[in-house]
């Protein structure tokens, strides 16, 4: 079974898991396929860094701000 664990235990091998942030008040949670590039939490989509802006000047990636994590499930099998 997996649980929820403290952002501090991840792997950082570059290994993607799934990385929340518990924020308080009344907000919800924020869920993101994430790894650990070396220095900070990278955002996933499709395989690639998440894009947060794009100009003719720069590309901004989004660091998501986590607290906890858990790894990916394995995906389903194919019907048939």
């Amino acid at each position: 079974m997996m649980k929820w664990q403290p952002i501090e235990t991840a792997p950082k091998d570059g290994t993607e898991i799934i990385g929340v942030y518990v924020p308080t008040g009344p907000y919800d949670a924020d869920y993101s396929i994430i790894e650990w590039d070396g220095k900070y939490w990278v955002g996933k989509c499709d395989g690639y860094r998440a894009i947060e802006a794009q100009s003719d000047f720069r590309t901004e990636f989004h660091t998501p701000f986590v607290t906890h994590w858990m790894p990916l499930p394995p995906p389903p099998r194919e019907a048939g």
